[in-house]
């Protein structure tokens, strides 16, 4: 799940919205010189809206550390099945004693790691949660050797 930090963050962004907005809605009221209830009426609106887009952001930042969780179970599992590892740096998969030895890849990176050996093939799986806005997405890239040689034809 999300750490506190990041909804301490998103909390503390919704209050800032919303004493801003009312502060600025009443002496917007008060330069005009609006009724006072119209001047309420508009700060009780402001602080609604502020907090509806403090929900918001909370429920995008919980999804996306729940799509996180996920896709470490998934990671997890599928290593598990495929005679491989998981790990969340490309530090722990070098020189291990299973033999992995991982060459520096741009696409290799990211928060979850695996690899495997499924049906003789080597592969690499990496997943990262870039964050976007309000919400974050999974983008994964998946890296594939051989570890034996094959010919160039095939058997009809």
């Amino acid at each position: 799940m999300p750490s506190m930090d990041e909804e301490r963050e998103v909390l503390k962004t919704g209050v800032f919205l919303a004493v801003f907005s009312a502060a600025l809605l009443v002496g917007v009221g008060l330069f005009w010189g609006f009724p006072w209830q119209v001047s309420l009426l508009f700060v009780v609106v402001s602080v609604a809206i502020a907090g509806l887009i403090s929900g918001m952001t909370l429920a995008g930042v919980r999804s996306a550390a729940r799509r996180k969780v996920l896709t470490h179970g998934a990671l997890v599992t599928w290593a598990g099945r495929n005679e491989g590892r998981f790990g969340t740096a490309v530090a722990e998969f070098t020189g291990d004693a299973q033999g992995w030895e991982v060459a520096a890849s741009p696409r290799f990176r990211g928060e979850l790691l695996a690899v495997g050996r499924p049906q003789g093939v080597e592969v690499g799986v990496a997943c990262s949660v870039e964050d976007v806005g309000e919400a974050g997405t999974a983008v994964t890239a998946v890296l594939w050797r051989q570890t034996h040689t094959t010919s160039a034809t095939r058997d009809a």
